[in-house]
């Protein structure tokens, strides 16, 4: 989190390298694999700050919102080789990323939850333990809000 800026070329290219290009790789890799089985199911982890607006949130909240619209071109893309892409998008969650907050701005997130506390990360793996069921096939290409609720 930081003002975009006061934010050097190299912090933003490290988040992107992270939060996006990563992300790709991995389903480069997995789609050799899954493209040659007719089927797969790949789950990316985007964030709801991919939507959110405050100060600070322009660079990471971007690199999210790039996940997001990846992962819906890339469903379209393999959909015809039986695989399926979604995004979970948690809110914020407790892990030390989630720290940013806990100065100035800790009340911030907890405004905007209905339920009013950080989500647990065995909150987040139960949905995608969900999203890889055979009922859910036909979830594709969707992004899954998991954030306890906003107000």
């Amino acid at each position: 989190m930081g003002l975009f800026q006061m934010s050097s070329m190299e912090t933003i290219r490290n988040i992107y390298e992270v939060n996006l290009f990563a992300l790709m790789h991995m389903c480069q890799m997995a789609l050799r694999i899954m493209t040659r089985q007719h089927e797969g199911n790949i789950i990316n982890i985007a964030s709801t700050a991919a939507d959110e607006v405050y100060i600070g949130n322009s660079i990471y909240g971007a690199s999210k919102a790039a996940v997001i619209s990846f992962t819906k071109s890339l469903a379209a893309e393999v959909a015809g080789n039986g695989i399926r892409v979604n995004a979970i998008a948690p809110g914020l969650t407790d892990t030390d990323m989630s720290l940013v907050f806990d100065g100035k701005d800790a009340a911030l997130p907890m405004e905007r939850s209905a339920l009013g506390r950080k989500l647990y990360p065995s909150e987040i793996a139960d949905v995608v333990v969900a999203m890889t069921k055979e009922n859910m096939k036909m979830i594709n290409g969707q992004v899954i809000v998991v954030n306890g609720g906003a107000k």
